[in-house]
């Protein structure tokens, strides 16, 4: 889980750069175009940048073609900026401990304690210059800022409070990787160089092969698809539905042919038919050819998924990957009441509710005004508290996307409502008592 997110220079975030608190279930909302997605996308660029030779816009989660287009106004010269908070756990904060071995002051001792890590990535793309850095709290651990020693040498400079070592850069790996943090020619040992490739360690465990992020767009889906090889259905726990969906069928081909998925496929069973799709099925139909299929209670009949209505087979991507994943996923999602009656995003509440038991965090964007009203239903009934929400208005001004966040109340209603959804309603209200006419 990722507790707070500080993102500058990225799309429509400007230098003033927004701070996110993130809680297990975290809302954004705001007019088109504002920069809600935009966040979503920096923590997808992030999570596929991890252990890469160069920052990943191209990837499983995030697809931006021309890499000037994640900056801010397109300028090269910007310092694009990711700060990311983590919690370390028990396991991981007694590691640390042992590593520091009573060598450090008391301020980190006591705030490693309280497990706040920090990892910060600044890269400037006109020069190709990268600045990595880790922290314990408020406590500088180390910074490694790639320096350009001639035409093509590259050396590490490291930072520690202790003392500045250079060293040439080996290989090409190059963001969130241990070894950046090496200080390979100590006089003695650097007992700063041991911890932040620790840290490194900790913070590349929640975001390498732990995010996913399914798009607006989506329902790329093949309802039936074969040449699927063993090495592929093996990486589907990694891959999950895909962006666009486009992987759901091999994935619930899997959790519906093996029994260890058993829990797995009870809860896509009830979620899928509390959205039109009871008794749904998935497998080999025949050879290498995968498929798909559901009953329709109104007219009693079996029917093949492509059948479905494109509400309840956008929602079953949803669905699957949120009790596919693993616990400890961060799974991210843009709109999830596309194509939805209000009837149905009514259950949406209760659906994140439920994996949030599961131990995973969800991230959505949305313009459902019947999303945030229903949150009251899972924390009255004790499957959420308030303070495991975290809801925000994102609007756009001459400087960028800035953010607000939105009180709940102990019930779980959104304090004076939604500012955009609230003018919106105002005017059409305003319009039609025009037309009611006088007695």
């Amino acid at each position: 889980m990722i507790n707070d997110l500080t993102i500058k220079n990225f799309k429509s975030i400007g230098e003033d750069g927004i701070r996110v608190e993130l809680k297990p279930l975290t809302i954004f909302l705001g007019p088109n175009g504002s920069g809600k997605s935009s966040i979503l996308e920096a923590i997808g660029i992030l999570s596929q940048s991890t252990e890469a030779t160069n920052f990943q816009t191209m990837g499983n989660l995030v697809k931006i073609p021309l890499t000037s287009n994640v900056f801010y106004k397109r300028s090269s010269e910007n310092w694009l900026t990711f700060e990311v908070h983590i919690k370390a756990n028990d396991t991981e904060i007694n590691k640390l401990i042992k590593i520091f071995n009573n060598k450090v002051s008391d301020d980190i001792e006591t705030a490693t304690r309280k497990g706040d890590i920090v990892y910060t990535l600044s890269y400037k793309w006109s020069t190709n210059e990268f600045n990595q850095s880790v922290m314990i709290g408020n406590n500088k651990i180390a910074k490694a800022e790639l320096i350009k020693v001639s035409e093509g040498s590259l050396n590490w400079k490291l930072e520690f409070p202790d003392k500045t070592s250079t060293i040439p850069m080996y290989g090409a790996d190059k963001i969130l990787k241990e070894e950046v943090f090496k200080d390979s020619r100590p006089e003695e040992r650097n007992i700063f160089s041991d911890i932040a490739m620790e840290i490194v360690k900790i913070m590349k465990s929640r975001l390498l092969n732990r995010v996913f992020l399914i798009s607006a767009v989506r329902g790329n889906t093949k309802f039936e698809a074969k040449d699927y090889n063993t090495l592929f259905l093996e990486s589907l726990k990694i891959l999950g539905v895909g962006s666009s969906g486009q992987y759901l069928i091999p994935v619930l081909s899997l959790i519906y042919s093996n029994r260890e998925y058993e829990q797995t496929y009870e809860k896509i069973n009830k979620w899928a038919s509390k959205f039109g799709l009871s008794k749904f099925s998935a497998g080999w139909k025949g050879g290498d050819i995968l498929g798909s299929g559901y009953v329709d209670d109104k007219l009693n009949a079996v029917l093949d998924l492509a059948m479905a209505s494109h509400g309840s087979k956008q929602i079953l991507s949803v669905i699957t990957q949120l009790f596919w994943s693993d616990p400890g996923s961060i799974i991210m999602i843009e709109e999830p009441e596309i194509s939805l009656h209000p009837d149905s995003q009514a259950n949406l509440a209760e659906l994140f509710a439920e994996s949030i038991i599961d131990g995973k965090q969800i991230i959505i964007t949305t313009h459902s005004e019947f999303l945030p009203l229903t949150l009251s239903i899972p924390i009255q009934n004790g499957l959420l508290k308030t303070d495991d929400i975290a809801i925000y208005h994102v609007e756009k001004g001459k400087k960028g996307t800035y953010i607000k966040r939105l009180e709940l109340t102990s019930k779980g209603y959104v304090k004076g409502w939604i500012p955009s959804f609230a003018e919106l309603e105002a005017r059409l209200l305003k319009e039609w008592m025009e037309t009611v006419p006088e007695e």
